[in-house]
């Protein structure tokens, strides 16, 4: 997608990979002659660690370890990566990497429907909304 920007009369190529782009950059600047300097998407600071303490005691206190994975002793780490609110509202989530047992992956769609809304983000933290990956450990040790 190519569009300019109004404010800065900026020609803004998106929504491709960065090996495409990048070849878009340098036919265009072939073509025109001129030297292109591609811009850097602004990347977002990481979450104070005490908040992401916060989140995961949140989190952790609405982890159920299913008697069925129990009985049968499943282990496993899951990835979880959700999208929140401003006031802590989960909008979104999705596991990125199964713990290896359904019964475990059930347990983190449960925890994360049940622990939102969840502590909100500090003040100073950027505005709209904050997407996180955690994992989620089942561990009977």
């Amino acid at each position: 997608v190519v569009t300019q920007d109004a404010e800065s009369g900026s020609t803004i190529i998106a929504g491709q990979g960065e090996i495409h782009l990048r070849t878009a950059l340098d036919r265009l600047a072939a073509a025109a002659g001129v030297k292109l300097r591609p811009a850097r998407a602004p990347v977002a600071a990481a979450p104070p660690p005490s908040y992401v303490a916060t989140l995961m005691r949140a989190l952790e206190r609405h982890r159920r370890y299913p008697d069925e994975a129990r009985w049968r002793r499943a282990e496993g780490v899951a990835l979880l990566r959700f999208r929140m609110q401003r006031d802590g509202t989960v909008v979104g989530y999705r596991i990125e990497r199964s713990a290896g047992d359904p019964a475990l992956d059930q347990a983190v769609q449960k925890m994360i429907q049940d622990a939102s809304p969840l502590p909100a983000p500090p003040a100073e933290m950027a505005d709209g909304s904050l997407e996180l990956t955690v994992p989620v450990r089942f561990s009977l040790r």
